[in-house]
């Protein structure tokens, strides 16, 4: 029998900071081929700092107004809104999301058509849960309203990308951070609600209002301002939990979950708890164990101890690359490639 294995599936988690969504589609489509199931359209431009561009929303929605601006992070300024009169609703125009998509969508089905993307490939469009938006931008007081209102704009244009993008050809992402740092016990932000079953509840109707035939998946986050996590996880327990928790409770199938695997977290000790994963047989795990700052070397060992709990999984970064320098990214994809299609132990040529 030969002990060569077939390459791994490499997944993006979002953002890719490179000229523009064209630029994207062609360097993932021509580098990975079948390897990339999805590619999103790199979250180019406002959209590189994650959620920062949803300030514009905020500042045109219907009965809030600003209340204060912080220091996020090195560069970040983070405003904070309440409601004017809680006695009157919060409504939002557009948040921009359906708009790129619906713009980044015509790019990749005419590169598809030209076969320049594989014609298996899916458009990968990644949404914030409507908690992260709340508890980013939202006084506590004025939190519970809001997010309401917002998670109902959000998944009004959730519809307009369902309704512009053949589902065969689509993926949805829902990013995860608020709710995992939150669950961890971070209390850097404020936030109404931080009940586990709610927190859960929330994750489980996100997917629920993505159809089946689309394709859906978590990335599930540790917070990336500044390029550094909120709360560094000690293990996988709290990934494989959340993992779990959806796999029961949503109704349609998950395709994938992203999971970090930080640079110093390559023990035994951090990976045992996905011996106690129950997911569905049919979703991909993925995970975000590639760092450039150790390479090749680095990604294989912590593979290596990872395949000793798990077999079957994809590769990745631990977040989007929208924090990093654009000059490096071509080296990080050369080593996506190297990772994915490696023999186990074997360094490439």
């Amino acid at each position: 029998m030969s002990s060569h294995r077939m390459a791994r599936p490499v997944h993006f988690v979002g953002s890719i900071p490179l000229a523009g969504a064209d630029v994207v589609f062609r360097t993932i489509g021509s580098l990975f081929g079948p390897l990339a199931p999805r590619i999103p359209d790199g979250e180019t431009g406002e959209r590189s700092l994650w959620i920062q561009f949803q300030r514009a929303a905020m500042e045109q929605a219907v009965n809030l107004s600003k209340v204060k601006e912080y220091q996020l992070a090195p560069g970040i300024i983070q405003a904070v809104y309440g409601v004017h009169d809680a006695a009157k609703p919060v409504v939002f125009g557009t948040l921009r999301y359906a708009q790129h998509a619906i713009d980044s969508y015509r790019q990749f089905a005419a590169l598809k058509n030209d076969g320049l993307i594989g014609r298996e490939a899916r458009f990968q469009v990644a949404l914030p849960t409507p908690l992260a938006v709340t508890a980013g931008f939202i006084e506590p007081a004025s939190q519970e309203l809001v997010e309401r209102a917002y998670e109902t704009r959000l998944l009004e244009e959730l519809e307009e990308i369902l309704d512009a993008v053949p589902h065969p050809e689509l993926a949805i992402q829902w990013d995860v951070a608020y709710e995992v740092v939150f669950l961890e016990g971070w209390t850097g932000s404020a936030y109404f609600d931080r009940s586990r079953v709610r927190l859960l509840e929330r994750l489980s109707r996100l997917g629920d209002a993505v159809p089946t035939g689309v394709s859906l998946g978590y990335h599930l986050c540790y917070g990336d301002p500044g390029h550094k996590h909120l709360v560094e996880p000690k293990d996988l327990t709290l990934c494989v939990e959340i993992s779990n928790s959806l796999s029961s409770d949503i109704e349609r199938p998950v395709d994938w979950i992203h999971m970090p695997v930080p640079r110093n977290q390559g023990s035994r000790e951090y990976f045992e708890p996905l011996r106690k994963l129950a997911t569905r047989p049919n979703t991909r795990i993925f995970l975000g164990l590639i760092h450039l700052t150790d390479g090749f070397e680095g990604s294989m060992r912590r593979i290596a101890v990872a395949e000793q709990f798990i077999r079957d999984f994809g590769v990745a970064c631990e977040c989007g690359f929208g924090r990093r320098e654009p000059r490096t990214i071509e080296d990080l994809l050369i080593l996506h490639k190297a990772v994915a299609t490696a023999d186990k132990g074997v360094q490439p040529a």
